[in-house]
């Protein structure tokens, strides 16, 4: 997984995803030319806990697909390569 952290990082920028935001567990999933991914939430340009589950602030978002991903991602995105 950390060998290809770098073009998970360039194909998730490249898709305007801020690859910053996106916990390194989570696989994005792709449909219809839609990339849905859980998010890591920013107050004030920080990240933040919910009050609820002491947490990360997330939520799923989606995104427009804009940039097919790299062979070497596709093990990844089905899940195939186990999450750090």
């Amino acid at each position: 997984m950390l060998a290809i952290m770098p073009q998970i990082c360039k194909w998730l920028d490249a898709n305007d995803i801020p690859h910053a935001d996106v916990p390194v567990t989570e696989v994005p999933k792709i449909a219809n030319g839609q990339i849905t991914v859980r998010v890591n939430k920013r107050r004030n340009g920080r990240f933040y806990l919910d009050s609820g589950t002491d947490r990360l602030a997330s939520q799923v978002r989606t995104f427009t697909l804009k940039v097919e991903p790299p062979a070497v991602l596709l093990p990844w995105l089905r899940g195939e390569v186990p999450a750090p």
